[in-house]
């Protein structure tokens, strides 16, 4: 039995859909139509033949009798949702809200651009660090056995690879930083407005997260980390270093060319 055959005995000799004295519209068919002109706005008048062809032609409705799923049908009047998009409410509700800066107070003072401020590196040195991560609670599968126990320590680099170098710098070195960068790279910046120094230079500057400071163990600026391996390398050099090592690279260059 499909649902033609059921619109026939439910509704014999009756022309669907049956317009009542409000406007509405009720029974099997005027629901049909009714998802029809609704499918009509969204996806167009090529919804309407669609809709009604995969409706009468494809659903059984009998299929419920051979399993444990329980038959419904639709018993009264459908109306159209004629309430707006939440979403489109709140757009309009803050595009008519005039917004004024002056509210959070001078963008020097904002608490979310504090950065943990560090000391200039007076000696070069590369040291080696591993960011070990102690489980603080046990991991279970779906049946409760234990994958890995509280207390299971790892080294996060065995699993994944930093796509950069990460410069910590202070305010004064963020051009040599800039200078000494290569595609993908990210300057931090120890100190400083980094939102002030990202519109000057026009390029994206992010601010010393106080936790990179300690899970990197982060004491002087400027300093390099780079992952080789499962081992990351923090290198901190001297402001002298850093100059000497550009005035060696040009000079390599002019040699080259």
């Amino acid at each position: 039995m499909n649902i033609s055959h059921d619109i026939a005995t439910r509704l014999p000799n009756r022309p669907w859909p049956t317009p009542l004295p409000e406007g509405g519209l009720f029974g099997f068919g005027d629901w049909l139509m009714a998802c029809c002109s609704c499918a009509r706005t969204v996806a167009g008048r090529l919804a309407v033949p669609i809709l009604l062809s995969a409706s009468v032609g494809s659903i059984p409705i009998g299929a419920a009798a051979d399993t444990d799923t329980k038959q419904t049908e639709i018993i009264g009047r459908l109306y159209p949702v004629i309430e707006r998009d939440a979403l489109e409410e709140i757009e309009a509700a803050v595009a008519a809200t005039p917004f004024d800066p002056g509210v959070f107070g001078d963008e020097e003072d904002w608490s979310a651009l504090a950065s943990p401020e560090l000391p200039r590196a007076e000696v070069a040195r590369t040291r080696t660090f591993i960011p070990f991560f102690t489980l603080s609670f046990e991991i279970a599968d779906a049946e409760g056995k234990v994958l890995y126990p509280k207390g299971y320590r790892f080294n996060p680099l065995e699993y994944l690879t930093l796509p950069s170098r990460l410069f910590v710098v202070d305010a004064p070195l963020l051009d040599w930083a800039l200078e000494e960068r290569t595609e993908g790279d990210m300057v931090l910046l120890s100190g400083g407005n980094p939102l002030a120094e990202s519109r000057q230079r026009k390029t994206a500057i992010f601010k010393l997260e106080e936790q990179i400071r300690t899970r990197f163990e982060l004491q002087y600026v400027p300093s390099i980390i780079r992952q080789e391996g499962k081992t990351l390398f923090i290198e901190e050099v001297t402001p002298e270093a850093a100059a000497r090592a550009e005035e060696t690279e040009d000079a390599k260059e002019r040699h080259d060319g």
